[in-house]
């Protein structure tokens, strides 16, 4: 019988000082940061009289981790098309960051109306290792239409 008494007395004390131990233990959602994320913007600039556009790409990752940013642009040009691809590696805030990507147009240049565009951001933590895409429809403009 008094083994018995022991043991429940044992199974008190450690379930006692578990429950002390598990507010002080931090959350899951307090220590991982957000998940990456890429965003690109409705509008690019035409520059250099379409040899190149201006994308601009929102991304959100963790602070101070060295990332790389990769975008791919493609507009019809009649017969043929217009593709060109941009890069950039950056090191994240934590919080949005609004980047503009020079694109250089190849096979032909880029002119005002619809391209498609791809956007994808490399990013590694102890969290997290992959990339994140966006890919969408935007509108090319020239730089004063832009300004106005």
């Amino acid at each position: 019988m008094t083994r018995r008494w022991i043991r429940i007395a044992i199974a008190i004390a450690l379930g006692a000082a578990l429950a002390a131990t598990l507010p002080v233990l931090p959350a899951v959602s307090q220590e991982s940061p957000p998940p990456p994320m890429v965003e690109i913007e409705d509008t690019a600039t035409l520059a250099a009289r379409g040899a190149a556009a201006l994308v601009e790409v929102t991304v959100t990752c963790p602070a101070g981790e060295q990332t790389f940013l990769q975008v791919g642009l493609s507009q019809r040009r009649g017969s043929r098309a217009a593709n060109g691809f941009g890069f950039l590696e950056f090191t994240c805030t934590g919080a949005p960051q609004t980047l503009t990507i020079p694109v250089l147009a190849n096979n032909a240049t880029f002119r005002q109306g619809v391209a498609f565009a791809t956007a994808e951001l490399f990013v590694c933590t102890r969290f997290f290792c992959g990339s994140v895409t966006d890919a969408e429809e935007i509108t090319l403009v020239r730089a004063d239409t832009a300004a106005a």
